[in-house]
């Protein structure tokens, strides 16, 4: 479907590229010293859902990525 000009595309909050939502969720558990838990706010429930498709390999990273992930859930349980 198009659209006229005068509308402008807002692209999607709840997209972010792997890099920012490890920084997110480490500064999550940061501040809150304890883990994202799915029935909170939206950003808490997204975090929540991402650690949890990373986990059970729903979301699709690399080798580096998942290693990067991996320490990052050894260094803060």
């Amino acid at each position: 479907m198009e659209y006229s000009d005068m509308y402008i595309k807002i692209p999607d909050e709840q997209k972010f590229p792997f890099e920012r939502r490890i920084e997110m969720f480490r500064e999550f558990v940061d501040t809150y010293h304890r883990f994202p838990m799915s029935n909170s706010g939206s950003l808490e429930s997204s975090l929540k859902r991402w650690h949890y498709n990373v986990i059970n390999e729903i979301v699709q990273i690399s080798p580096d990525q998942r290693q990067i992930f991996d320490s990052m859930i050894d260094e803060i349980k």
